[in-house]
Order: C-alpha cells, then sequence, then structure tokens
C-alpha cells in the first residue's frame, strides 16, 4: 500500500504558485446519482448524472504581488481560472489534476492573536482532469532541450494544462512547447498532440487545451520545448497531460 504524507503538494492557480501559503487543499469530483427505480423493483436503481467539480483550499493570507490576495481577490465571481494540483510534488511523471473553475467564495480572516488565514471555494466549469506531470521547471535555453517521456491510458480526449509561473528575468523570453504523442516508447512514429507559444507576456497566466483522440490505446507523451536565436531566456512552467 503506497501511502503518502502530504508534505509537498503543489497548488497552482492561473500562473501562481500558491503553495508557500496553503496548509490544507481538496478536490472533489462528485456525479449526481438519478434515481430510475420502477415499482416492481426489489432495490434502488440509480445512474449516473452530471458531473460536478469543487475545490477546497486554506491557509495563510498574503497581499504580496503574485500571492493569495492578489490573485484570488478579484477572481470571485469572475471569470473562469485554471488551476493544477500535483499531490506528489513536481517530479516528472507525478500524478497532476486540473481543472477549470469559478472562485465562489474567499474567505480572509482570523481570530486574535493568530496568524490572518485565508480560505477559498472553487466551482468547476469543466470537469477535473487526472494526468501526469511531463514538463517542470525553466524551459528552453538556447535551441532544443531534452524532451520527457510519460504514458497515460487513453479513452476519448486529451488534455493539456501549462501554469506559466516565472522568466528569468530577462525580457523578450519566447519559446514553444510542443507535445508529441506515439503508440511506441521509442516514438519511431510520432503526432503532435498540442502545441503553445509562450513568452514573458504569458507570465502569470494558465492555458487548458483539449484534443481528440481517433483509437482506444496506450499513448506515450514528451514535451519538448524550443527557442530561436543564441539568448538563453528562460521560462518557468509547470505542463500536465491527461487523457480520459
Amino acid at each position: 500500500m503506497g501511502e503518502l504524507v502530504l508534505k509537498n503538494v503543489r497548488t497552482y492557480y492561473n500562473g501562481r504558485d500558491l503553495t508557500g501559503d496553503i496548509n490544507s487543499a481538496t478536490l472533489t469530483q462528485a456525479a449526481e446519482l438519478l434515481d430510475r427505480t420502477a415499482f416492481g423493483s426489489s432495490g434502488r436503481k440509480r445512474r449516473a448524472g452530471l458531473r460536478d467539480v469543487t475545490v477546497s483550499v486554506a491557509g495563510f493570507w498574503d497581499a504580496s504581488t503574485r500571492m493569495v490576495d492578489e490573485t484570488i481577490w478579484p477572481k470571485v465571481g469572475s471569470t473562469e481560472g485554471i488551476m493544477t494540483m500535483l499531490p506528489q510534488g513536481t517530479g516528472l511523471g507525478n500524478v497532476s489534476y486540473a481543472t477549470k473553475g469559478i472562485v465562489g467564495e474567499y474567505v480572509p480572516g482570523g481570530n486574535i492573536g493568530e496568524l490572518v488565514g485565508f480560505s477559498f471555494a472553487g466551482h468547476g466549469t469543466y470537469d477535473l482532469v487526472r494526468g501526469k506531470v511531463v514538463r517542470s521547471g525553466w524551459a528552453s535555453t538556447k535551441g532544443s532541450t531534452a524532451q520527457t517521456l510519460t504514458a497515460v491510458t487513453t479513452n476519448r480526449a486529451a488534455f493539456l494544462s501549462i501554469q506559466c509561473l516565472k522568466s528569468s528575468g530577462v525580457a523578450g523570453a519566447s519559446i514553444k512547447l510542443k507535445i508529441t504523442r506515439s503508440t511506441d516508447s521509442g516514438f519511431t512514429s510520432k503526432t503532435t498532440a498540442f502545441t503553445q507559444a509562450l513568452t514573458t507576456a504569458n507570465v502569470g497566466q494558465a492555458f487548458f487545451a483539449t484534443t481528440k483522440i481517433s483509437s482506444s490505446k496506450v499513448w506515450y507523451y514528451r514535451a519538448g520545448t524550443s527557442q530561436a536565436g543564441t539568448s538563453a531566456k528562460r521560462l518557468n512552467v509547470v505542463v500536465s497531460v491527461a487523457q480520459q
């Protein structure tokens, strides 16, 4: 049995790393159970209805630039945000959860003599997708970087989640992220699943994309980044791929 002590859960929201201020995080994906019991039945019969995703996060309030208050406050009841949560940390191949949703509640506060805390609740506008980390950390020095491999079992669609967290401090960083997939681990034959251009203007942003899969097979995925020119201008990203 693989027990996991929650010590390094990474939590990202719209290109912001909130990990250092969070000490509680819960993701819930539920399905409505619709009663279809008819006369003559000896027990209840049910079918799954619509699914719903909720996110509950709590921790220590921080009004600094790019931290909790600045990130969550303007999103209450506003446009969709993209959340990525890594229960095992940022290691390549680790489990990743991602979803899109709206913040419905944000509660900063606390009691006298205590650290100021906060909590917020997000409500999904999309399914919670479970995948794997395929790229984490500083992406793209000069030219093309090494690629990282992972495998996911397919069913209907593939999903890409990108959190663009930081730049190297040099203006003008511009990279191209390319996700390829293959039915063999050696990638003797491959196709492009996703591409995404990223620049310094995308720091503090997140991306979520999906594409259909034509066949039910085990696909192998790898993430590569490339950059034109000779300057080592980098972006810090967390990229995960999911299928379901």
